[in-house]
């Protein structure tokens, strides 16, 4: 499992504060202007070095980040999160270590280990990460120009972890930047090597001018004496030395020649090697402006004139540039009589530049002592320095904190030295600075061990150097100390490991091979040679050890150039990408699956494999098992959602409240049960001989809108009825356009039932077979059986709800509705500003009828005006029955005159109807009308009522027969 990145306390590397904001980018930049601004990147190197390895860590969140070189072999630079985890200056010579990480693409390419105990490893790699205590890492190549010098390595040393994409990418521009850095360095060093010489070769050069200059000089001075004491002797002498002094002069470097005061009649003494001018004698007589530059010339007649005037020789220093170089010259002037002076020019451009150089080489070598002063502070390493010739010696406190100690703690001595090693181990110590001191031994390199405050044993990795004087004799002995305790842990780690690794490979259960790429002549590889082969391998194979020990794959197992799997091993050679797969082997005798793992080993590839012939059978077994499962449990989900829908189709049945608002309703819920299917929902008529469609889904429904139950075979037996394509015979009748058939591939037709009646058909049809599958048709039947129910329910429901409004003889509306439907109307009219007129009417001697012809005659006649009355409102009007023979209509926005004429021609329709008794007429039936108004009669429902009343009332009184409107 990866873990989230630790949290590390943010340092300060090279006056920037990591981790910041802009991460990757300001550390790389952080070195890069580090190594623009060295001035001795030779010695700032380690700097930088430590720099990248501190300012990775807190944006790895690792445990440890290191810089590790190649030769000889060395972690240079390290940031621990814990000092635990230090590795710093220890030796990692170990073949696994660069056997696995020298396999890197040799473009620069990053090997990210999530889990060292699950990823590929060789086991010799393996163990040797676990002795150093690596559980996830991530190492980038470090190059110098196309040379590899050495990895940046980070380390997670807690647990397993991932590695981002980001992190990988600011690792590498870290390393891309540090091979900058080292190519710079060691240019620098290259350099400073070359600028040693030259200040060698200008030094002794410069020393030899020097000494020609000064015996020429001496012999001027000691002619101008002799010249001032001895005129007579001196000109004799320079006489007959004539020849000699040319000689001389014609031999120095310098210069020589005379002018006057005012720059003429200049006159040439001696070339030399000066480059400001080119003369000869032909230019004898020339001002000095005519050779050199003006301002340079009349600094000189300046300063010609000062000597003559003083008598002193003066001096003049300028530069120039000659052939795009620069030169400097020094001149002095000497006055000789009254009007000319002598000219001595020296080139010291090579002085000059030596004097340069010297305070650069003095200013570098001030910043390397403080630098080193850093450096040893700073370093893992500790040192002691022993001057054999005072006696005195020094030990550092990394020294003593290596053995536990603080630096009061102890002395500094070669006793107390002595007393911290072990017995074993002093006496060749001894000898050894004895030979090393001798020049016995060339080198003083050795492994020294140190007892630890803590009882405990510290090995040290112990080199020396020592400083000899001018005769020979060692003054001085300075030696380094490097704590190789852990690196000695490891090593016999390994020697365990390696016994181990042969006890591993000879009682493994799985095959392990090893080979080396057999190449052509162009390069590319042809075949494998066999160089290791355990036990399980052999057995797999069918061959021992020695029989295929130095032979060639292909020609041992040829089946391995089958497949493509020869290919694959060529591919883990040349890309360096392990492969791991499966696949089935049917050659050379072998006949099973094989899981196989195959790594990149040196020029060639190691393979571990197993043969897994069961469990690959298993995992068929399994995954058919699984496939099943998950049909399964795609069906148990679409039932599961088809169940869900069901409930929602009788929610909404329970909500409507008639039979054509609930088919209407859940149209749109059954479409998506039944994918590319038509169907429709017929209900059966009052008269049950017809079946009439409610509602419809689908374009291509080949059905009869309305169709008699014999019609469908379904209707006929009372149970579900489905017709496929074999048998198109057994096809209901109602089914339409029997040219259309092929377009039918399947219909089902189920009666949808409740209490033992039949009250509909669900009916189905399909271009696709599949659409109604066993599975499908169960659905339809549920839904059949849902949706008859609650059309059962529904018209139960209309049953009691019309025999709760309604007067059972009449079929008008009842007392209890009258109120309901008037008190609405008023809050309509209300709103709106709309009249209601109300008719009261009462039959004329009903009483009468039912006395001389018997109750049976009177319910004839409230039936007969009953349906009367049905037939002549409006369909927004209501008749209701008030009471015995009182009937009442409800017209809404009807006004007084309109409601007053509606009833005299229902009081004239009354008197029409004919009524009879066993065969005899009975009198001509009337009524009496009373006629009122809303809003002029009352603005409720009893006020309306009373104002009719009392206008029936006088209807009565006037003599019956009559319409009387209310006052």
């Amino acid at each position: 499992m990866s873990r989230a990145p630790k949290r590390v306390a943010s340092h300060d590397y090279g006056g920037s504060v990591f981790p910041a904001p802009s991460g990757w980018l300001r550390l790389a930049a952080a070195i890069a202007l580090q190594t623009h601004q060295s001035l001795d990147l030779a010695a700032d190197l380690a700097k930088i070095l430590r720099v990248a390895g501190e300012g990775a860590l807190p944006l790895l969140g690792c445990d440890r980040v290191l810089v590790y070189r190649l030769a000889p072999g060395r972690v240079l630079a390290e940031a621990c999160s814990d000092l635990r985890w230090s590795l710093r200056d220890r030796a990692v010579q170990d073949s696994c270590f660069e056997a696995s990480e020298l396999n890197l693409n040799q473009a620069g390419g990053v090997r990210a280990i999530a889990n060292v105990a699950t990823a590929d490893l060789t086991p010799c790699c393996a163990d040797f990460l676990a002795v150093l205590a690596v559980k996830a890492s991530l190492v980038v190549p470090v190059l110098c120009q196309s040379r590899r010098w050495g990895f940046l390595v980070a380390h997670d040393c807690t647990g397993p972890r991932h590695w981002p994409a980001a992190e990988l990418e600011g690792l590498q521009h870290i390393a891309i930047q540090l091979g900058i850095a080292i190519y710079q360095a060691e240019l620098a060093e290259q350099l400073q090597t070359a600028q040693t010489d030259l200040e060698a070769q200008v030094a002794a050069r410069t020393q030899e001018l020097e000494q020609i200059n000064q015996r020429l000089f001496a012999r001027v001075e000691e002619y101008e004496q002799r010249s001032t004491a001895l005129p007579g002797t001196v000109e004799l002498a320079l006489q007959n030395s004539e020849a000699t002094t040319r000689a001389l002069v014609a031999a120095i470097p310098d210069l020589l020649l005379r002018m006057r005061r005012d720059g003429s009649n200049v006159q040439l003494v001696n070339q030399g090697t000066v480059q400001m001018v080119n003369l000869d004698n032909t230019l004898a007589g020339h001002r000095i402006t005519e050779l050199m530059p003006e301002a340079i010339a009349q600094e000189r007649i300046r300063l010609a004139q000062k000597a003559l005037k003083t008598g002193e020789i003066q001096q003049q220093e300028y530069d120039f540039t000659a052939d795009g170089q620069t030169f400097c010259e020094e001149a002095r002037i000497a006055p000789i009589g009254d009007d000319e002076v002598l000219v001595v020019v020296r080139d010291i451009s090579a002085r000059k530049r030596s004097e340069a150089e010297r305070q650069r080489a003095e200013l570098d070598l001030k910043s390397a002592k403080d630098q080193l002063e850093l450096v040893l502070q700073a370093s893992s390493e500790g040192f002691c320095d022993w001057d054999l010739v005072t006696g005195e010696v020094y030990v550092s406190p990394q020294w003593k904190a290596m053995l536990g100690y603080a630096d009061h703690e102890l002395e500094n001595s070669q006793a107390m030295w002595r007393s911290l090693m072990l017995e074993d181990d002093l006496a060749p110590a001894l000898q050894l600075i004895d030979d090393y001191n001798s020049d016995r031994v060339k080198d003083f390199t050795t492994t020294l061990r140190f007892r630890h405050k803590d009882g405990s044993t510290v090995h040290m990795l112990a080199r020396a150097i020592h400083l000899k004087d001018a005769k020979g004799n060692v003054v001085r002995l300075v030696s380094s100390y490097l704590d190789m305790t852990q690196t000695v842990e490891i090593q016999n780690a390994l020697k365990t490991s390696e016994m181990q690794l042969s006890s591993i490979l000879n009682s493994s259960p799985d095959g392990i091979m090893a080979f080396r790429s057999v190449r052509d002549d162009q390069g590319a590889i042809v075949d494998f040679e066999w160089l290791l082969s355990n036990p399980t391998s052999c057995q797999i194979i069918g061959k021992t050890a020695g029989q295929v020990i130095g032979k060639r794959l292909l020609e041992e197992l040829p089946g391995n150039g089958k497949d493509g799997l020869f290919e694959r091993y060529v591919a883990v050679v040349e890309s360096g990408e392990p492969l791991q797969h499966e696949f089935y082997y049917n050659h050379d005798g072998i006949d099973a699956w094989f899981e196989n793992i195959a790594v990149k080993l040196g020029d060639g590839f190691a393979v571990t494999f197993r043969d897994i012939t069961e469990i690959k059978q298993s995992k068929i077994t399994l995954q058919q098992t699984n496939q099943q499962l998950k049909e399964r449990l795609g069906e148990l989900d679409q039932r599961h959602g088809e169940m869900l829908v069901l409930s929602e189709i009788s929610d909404f049945l329970q909500a409507c409240s008639t039979v054509e608002e609930a088919c209407h309703t859940i149209v749109n819920l059954i479409e998506p049960l039944f994918p590319h299917c038509s169907g429709a929902i017929f209900t059966t008529s009052a008269s049950l001989n017809r079946l009439e469609q409610v509602v419809a889904w689908g374009t291509g429904l080949h059905s009869h809108t309305e169709f008699e139950p014999h019609s469908c075979w379904g209707l006929r037996r009372g149970r579900m009825h489905w017709v496929g394509q074999d048998r198109l015979s057994l096809r209901c009748s109602h089914i339409t356009a029997r040219e259309a058939e092929p377009t039918i591939a399947a219909t089902l037709c189920i009666p949808m039932m409740a209490h033992g009646e039949t009250l509909g058909l669900l009916h189905l049809s399909t271009a696709t077979p599949e659409a109604l599958s066993e599975a499908k048709q169960q659905l339809a039947r549920t839904l059949a059986e849902q949706v008859g129910m609650a059309i059962a329910n529904l018209k139960l429901r209309e049953t009691l709800k019309h025999q709760s409004i309604r007067d059972p003889l009449t079929g008008l509306y009842n007392r209890r509705y009258l109120e309901e439907s008037l008190t609405q109307e008023i809050a309509r009219a209300q709103r709106k500003q709309l009249p209601i007129g109300v008719i009261l009417l009462d039959i004329d001697h009903f009483k009468r009828f039912n006395d001389t012809f018997g109750h049976e005659i009177g319910d004839m006649v409230l039936k007969l005006v009953g349906t009367l009355l049905k037939d002549k409102v409006r369909h927004s009007d209501t008749a209701c029955r008030f009471g015995g023979e009182e009937m009442v209509l409800i017209l809404p926005e009807a006004t007084l005159a309109e409601t007053a004429d509606r009833a005299e021609m229902i009081r004239a329709a009354i008197s029409q109807l004919q009524v009879s008794h066993q065969g005899q007429s009975i009198d001509a039936l009337t009524a009496s009308f009373g006629v009122a108004c809303f809003p002029d009669h009352g603005g409720q429902v009893s006020t309306l009522i009373q104002a009719a009343d009392a206008a029936l009332y006088r209807a009565k009184e006037a003599g019956r027969n009559r319409v009387i409107v209310a006052l």
